[in-house]
């Protein structure tokens, strides 16, 4: 029998498609859907053929919703600002907060569309309050 996937965050029931790299920042850094081939730190080489790089379905559609929601719509919001505007920014530390969540939510997103094997532990991930509606971090 085969395991049914777990959301890596609720451990509700997976498959929801993320994108890993959000598509709002794929289309805003390529808007012409070009291919990108890029040489990583590592010597590995990442292929990008549209706009669905690094997708993986280890979310639930509830916490796809609230990532969304939460971080991608007011983040995409606040990078866009910072990257267009020539002045020097003061983020306030509620801004610091958003991007540094949206950071490390969008490098646990990353982390999801490496294999799993032996050895590999993604539980820890897993969101451990009861209540739902007080995440307020990731």
């Amino acid at each position: 029998m085969i395991a049914r996937r777990r959301g890596v965050y609720c451990g509700a029931a997976a498959g929801s498609l993320e994108h890993a790299w959000p598509k709002w920042l794929q289309k805003w850094m390529n808007p012409n859907n070009e291919r990108r081939i890029v040489q990583l730190p590592t010597g590995h080489i990442a292929d990008s053929h549209g706009w669905d790089m690094a997708t993986h379905r280890h979310v639930c559609e509830p916490c796809n919703a609230w990532m969304g929601s939460e971080y991608e719509g007011p983040a995409s919001a606040l990078i866009r600002t910072l990257n267009t505007e020539h002045a020097t920014l003061t983020l306030s530390p509620d801004d610091q907060l958003l991007l540094a969540n949206w950071v490390y939510k969008t490098s646990l997103m990353l982390e999801c569309t490496k294999p799993v094997g032996p050895g590999v532990e993604r539980g820890c991930l897993l969101y451990t309050s009861d209540a739902a509606d007080e995440r307020s971090s990731v």
